[in-house]
């Protein structure tokens, strides 16, 4: 790399032939609307977020380097014309006109207002915003504190009592929903029986002991004492009362159909979310599969641009491209790992598991 000691341009090789020019950035903005001045302000400020580049002003433009040309920035009256020139082709509808410049595909933009600068960068700003929601969500499922920030590194695997029978039967053995419902099932059926018992003769019985003892220690003259038991019973068989019986044991089997219905409803809706959370959780494991090399990809398409930025023969939007799908890549597995763990969460309550 070479850097001239004049305008300060980089270049890939020493002494290479090219107009220099060294010029004052102000002196492009004589004449010009302060809310110009203010925008490649803010156009600076968005591109340091994109380092390195050097940028100089020649005659009529300011151009942006590293190692070779990639931004051109000419003040109009009322805007900011820009010329990004990339070896990849960009789809927006922003793009005023594009050529041709040796390998390279020249693209013109044209920017009036703080906004145009910003709606650029707007999409990284949603995957950092994404991310941080995320973050805190992932905290909070973990009981971590939502503030906190750290590098989500999630190992997931399907365990072995996972499988969709024994999850099954632990599921019907320890729901507290099945298992109410059930202990409903057997009140319901005591409920019959007491019914019935209103058919059968009525027996109480009753036993009485008394002891009474009467002393006058100061005459000394008699002492009562008095020892007793009673002993009793009595039977009570209703002959006739309207029909109550047979109509409250009725309704005691109906109550127990209606039990038995609510304990198979209830047993069928949580098996099925059961084998729902187990078929979500395969899918993801797929998918997560699918998506760890997908990040492969990636990560190996983002070192070999960030090489070729660093050789000069790719431009920093050519980086931030791959390094935006790269993001986008991640931000995709730790949702995926974020989904596996809330979808076990939901398993583990079905199974009756106490969150610790």
């Amino acid at each position: 790399m070479w850097t001239c000691e004049n305008c300060d341009r980089i270049f890939t090789s020493s002494n290479q032939c090219y107009i220099c020019i060294k010029k004052d950035i102000g002196n492009l903005f004589v004449d010009k609307p302060d809310e110009l001045v203010l925008l490649f302000d803010t156009l600076i400020t968005t591109l340091k977020k994109w380092q390195p580049n050097v940028y100089n002003a020649f005659v009529y433009t300011i151009v942006f380097t590293n190692a070779k040309t990639w931004l051109v920035v000419k003040p109009m009256k009322t805007a900011l014309d820009l010329k990004i020139y990339n070896d990849t082709f960009i789809d927006s509808e922003r793009i005023k006109a594009q050529s041709k410049y040796a390998n390279k595909i020249v693209y013109h933009f044209r920017i009036s207002s703080e906004k145009d600068a910003d709606q650029e960068t707007s999409s990284l700003d949603d995957i950092s915003l994404v991310k941080s929601n995320l973050t805190i969500e992932l905290n909070r499922t973990t009981s971590i504190e939502s503030a906190a920030s750290y590098r989500i590194n999630v190992n997931y695997t399907l365990s072995k009592n996972m499988e969709a029978t024994n999850v099954i039967e632990q599921v019907k053995s320890n729901n507290p929903a099945i298992q109410l419902a059930k202990q409903g099932l057997v009140l319901a059926n005591n409920q019959i029986g007491l019914a019935r018992s209103e058919y059968l003769p009525n027996m109480k019985l009753f036993a009485n002991y008394g002891y009474f003892n009467q002393r006058n220690d100061i005459q000394q003259l008699a002492e009562i004492q008095n020892l007793g038991f009673v002993l009793g019973g009595s039977l009570r068989l209703n002959v006739f009362n309207g029909g109550k019986n047979r109509k409250d044991v009725f309704n005691a089997k109906i109550n127990l159909e209606k039990q038995e219905l609510t304990v198979n409803d209830t047993e069928e809706q949580i098996v099925t979310a059961a084998y729902q959370e187990l078929n979500s959780l395969n899918i993801l494991e797929k998918q997560l599969v699918r998506e760890t090399t997908n990040l492969a990809t990636f990560q190996e398409t983002f070192n070999r641009t960030q090489d070729r930025y660093y050789n000069g023969q790719a431009t920093n939007l050519d980086l931030r491209d791959t390094q935006t799908a790269l993001l986008y890549a991640k931000i995709a597995i730790n949702d995926i790992k974020l989904k596996i763990i809330q979808s076990t969460i939901r398993l583990n309550s079905l199974k009756g598991v106490v969150l610790e």
